[in-house]
């Protein structure tokens, strides 16, 4: 993260948080994470294709992107 400074006050770059907080909350309130589970069985993938999804779909209800942008995105998002 760069600052600014500004006298003797220095500003610096924060992540976004409150929303993609929020929104991890509802999914697992909602037991999406369980539906996924389900409904995707057995399929063998070397990486862990829930929290990918959850990504995505965080992204399209904070800041709708392409899912190439989304690396830009998390550069200034708290996402666990």
């Amino acid at each position: 993260m760069t600052g600014q400074k500004l006298g003797e006050t220095i500003f610096e770059e924060g992540q976004d948080t409150g929303n993609v907080l929020v929104l991890l909350l509802l999914w697992e309130k909602m037991g999406m994470s369980e539906i996924f589970k389900t409904n995707l069985g057995q399929r063998k993938v070397k990486f862990d294709l829930i929290k990918y999804i959850k990504c995505l779909v965080i992204n399209r209800l904070c800041d709708p992107r392409s899912k190439l942008g989304i690396r830009e995105w998390l550069e200034g998002t708290y996402f666990p």
